[in-house]
């Protein structure tokens, strides 16, 4: 080959690699510049190489900087945005001194500043000011400082792993709102010297775990040359996991403390030294090592609805406007209840130990038509009747959930005048009444376990549209379920209850009317498993058991015990049942009055045998060598064994299948005639048939070979004549 053709060759192979790889990557996938540390973005954000200073010259450094846009007034700030400033261990990242302007910072990420008292941010005698959505990490000082500063926000900042989280000195008017302040050195919020702050809805965790000295959540103090820190609010802050305390307020008075979630910090969870007039309301405090509490020379502090490692006391919500510890509104505040008392998105109390101190109602809660939830929680030590362990007057659309609710002096659960309500997989127990519903509609009383209780396990009075249904009502002192009336007692569902070990299972007061009561189980009650006064007309009462009641049923009003069609079931039952359709054939009569259950349900056992019918073979049916196949048709509920067996054997061959052949090698052994093959069938309980088809087995004789007897003789003949012919030629050669 010449060195052109080689030449050419070469050079195709490689334009041929040259379209391959730019078809794949084509130029405009590869990029047209490169932003450094020292280049400013030209889709504005900027990495820049130098701390901001600003000193009351907005102005000129917006004039002279692109980073920096704005003119000062409130509804156009000076903003400084999308900002990345390492400083490099020098100074702060962005300082801004002595301004009155209306400024911006946001979504800025700063890292490196120098030590205290420098800071990412540091703001010096500057007012309305805005700190917003910056990343804030891993300065050695302050992440946020202000000195003397008013009328600032500092909102949805993540300021991580820095000396300082936020630090106010001489501030006031300070909103401090929805902030991520975790794992830095010192205090996440160290408060000296500042008034009407409010520092609320933030993330504070995992702070002051430095090498030396004591840090906490939230530090606010005096400078101990007597000014302090006052009218602060600290609310609906969760600080977590703290060095020291998750609050900690020393010297300085007038200040709250409302609706934070305060956990796991390892010393208290709140602590108050030489601190005056502060309320403590509606704060969670759980699981703090040293507790929930500290509270030293502190005058008139107001420490209320706090949970401390879950427990609270009782309260009192009066939602129309007073008489009540707090209205809906006011709770939702607390950290201990969410919610806005939507149908979609209702006021939800849960997980709490609530103790009524056995002197008030451990909950109250009146004259409310707001959705709620109250759910998972512990609600004991209810004081004397009228009190209760929960108490509802006048109040629809609640609901109470999985509920452990004991050791009440009055009702368990108390629910009166009240509509659209449910109670469901709640324990009541060693109570009065476990659950009284009076003047009622529409209640659901589903799945509760109602046991121990003085009087009833489950009362309704007065009430109508109520559904008490899947309950276990067990060893109350007088009645399983109970239903009273002063105004009509109507249209009520008693179903699919477990009332055992009662006085009475089921008892009706007098002038009850219209109720169902069905598909309860009724057993082991020491009097009657239902009784019924006079004048109770037309409650129907059918598909229950009625199981070891020590007395009769009772009834002498005008009620139906059966539906027309199915009663009831009475271990008592004396009658038969002849035809086995799992109804006896004589009524059931109630006693107390002429009442009977024409229906009741009774099986006497089963005494029909098992059916069987043979489908093949047919009776005189002629077979052959070939045993005969078979089909068979069966019935039984409680059928046990098939089998069959043919004449002449003692065999029985079990059966696993209707259809099959009958043996080959008993029906080879049998010769021609006429034989039985019968099928026996037998149930559980003893009862056998049997059904029978005669066969007929003929195998014809082979038939013989023609002139056979001719072609012995024949054989025999010539057999003869050879012999002869031999001893002729043997005398012959003599």
């Amino acid at each position: 080959m010449s060195n052109l053709t080689k030449t050419i060759g070469s050079s195709l192979v490689i334009l041929f690699l040259f379209f391959a790889i730019f078809s794949v990557y084509p130029l405009e996938s590869f990029p047209s510049n490169i932003i450094t540390e020292n280049s400013i973005n030209s889709s504005d954000s900027w990495i820049l190489p130098h701390n901001i200073h600003i000193n009351d010259n907005w102005s000129l450094t917006e004039s002279t900087y692109d980073w920096c846009s704005g003119s000062g007034k409130v509804n156009d700030p000076y903003t400084i945005e999308n900002v990345t400033i390492n400083a490099l261990g020098v100074g702060s990242c962005i300082d801004i001194e002595f301004s009155n302007d209306y400024f911006r910072i946001k979504n800025c990420t700063l890292t490196g500043s120098e030590d205290s008292p420098n800071a990412a941010i540091r703001v010096n005698s500057a007012n309305n000011g805005e700190l917003l959505e910056n990343i804030i990490i891993n300065n050695n000082g302050h992440g946020i400082e202000m000195f003397s500063c008013e009328d600032c926000e500092i909102r949805d900042n993540d300021v991580n792993n820095n000396g300082y989280g936020i630090t106010l000195l001489y501030c006031n008017k300070i909103i401090i709102e929805d902030n991520y302040v975790e794992g830095n050195d010192m205090d996440a919020f160290y408060i000296l010297n500042s008034d009407h702050n409010d520092i609320s809805n933030n993330e504070i965790s995992n702070n002051g775990f430095s090498t030396s000295g004591n840090f906490y959540g939230i530090y606010i103090t005096d400078d101990g040359m007597g000014g302090d820190s006052i009218n602060n609010t600290i609310k609906g802050n969760n600080i977590i996991a703290n060095r020291r305390d998750g609050i900690y307020i020393n010297s300085c008075d007038n200040n709250t403390i409302l609706g934070n979630t305060i956990n796991d910090n390892l010393e208290y969870g709140i602590r108050l030294q030489d601190s005056d007039d502060i309320n403590v309301v509606g704060n969670v405090l759980n699981d703090n090592s040293l507790g929930c509490f500290l509270n030293t020379s502190c005058i008139n502090v107001r420490e209320e609805w706090n949970v401390c490692n879950q427990e609270i006391e009782g309260f009192y919500i009066y939602d129309s406007g007073g008489g009540g510890d707090f209205t809906w509104s006011q709770l939702k505040e607390f950290a201990w209840c969410e919610g806005n008392g939507t149908e979609s998105n209702p006021y939800i109390i849960e997980d709490l130990i609530i103790d009524g101190k056995g002197i008030d109602n451990t909950v109250f809660i009146r004259e409310s038509t707001k959705h709620f939830i109250i759910r998972n929680c512990i609600v004991k030590n209810g004081g004397e009747y009228p009190d209760c362990g929960i108490r509802l007057l006048y109040v629809d659309n609640g609901q109470l959930i999985n509920n452990i609710i004991y050791d009440n002096q009055g009702f368990g659960v108390a629910l009166a005048h009240s509509d659209n309500f449910i109670i469901q997989g709640n324990e009541i127990s060693n109570s009065w009444h476990g659950i009284y519903s009076g003047s009622t509609n529409n209640i659901t009383i589903y799945n509760n376990h109602a046991f121990d209780n003085d009087i009833a396990g489950i009362a309704l009075s007065s009430a109508t549209f109520n559904i008490v249904e899947e309950n276990k009502v067990i060893n109350n002192g007088m009645w399983g379920v109970v239903l009273e009336t002063i105004d009509p007692c109507e249209f009520n569902e008693i179903k699919s209850n477990q009332i055992n070990n009662n006085d009475i299972g089921i008892r009706l007061d007098v002038d009850v009317d219209n109720n169902t009561i069905t598909n309860n189980v009724i057993s082991n009650s020491s009097s009657n498993g239902i009784y019924i006064p006079i004048n109770c007309e037309d409650n129907i009462i059918y598909n229950n058991e009625f199981i070891n009641n020590t007395l009769p049923l009772y009834d002498v009003g005008t009620n139906f015990w059966d539906n027309g069609s199915l009663g009831n079931y009475y271990d008592n039952y004396t009658g038969l049942d002849l035809n086995d359709d799992g109804i006896g054939d004589t009524p059931y009569y109630i006693s107390g009055g002429t009442n009977m259950d024409n229906f009741p349900i009774w099986d006497d056992g089963d005494d029909v045998p098992p059916e069987i019918t043979i489908i093949n073979p047919i009776s005189n049916q002629l077979f052959g060598n070939n045993a005969p196949d078979f089909e068979i048709d069966y019935f039984d509920e409680n059928l046990d064994s098939i089998w069959y067996t043919l004449e002449g054997f003692e065999d029985n061959i079990f059966l696993s299948s209707n259809t099959g052949t009958v043996d080959q090698t008993m029906w080879n052994a049998l010769g021609n005639g006429n034989y039985t093959l019968t099928f026996f069938i037998n149930d559980t309980l003893g009862h056998s048939n049997q059904a029978a088809v005669y066969l007929i087995k003929e195998v014809p004789e082979s038939p013989g070979i023609p002139g056979y007897n001719i072609l012995i003789f024949l054989g025999v003949g010539f057999i003869l004549l050879i012999v002869i012919i031999m001893r002729n030629n043997r005398f012959s050669r003599k």
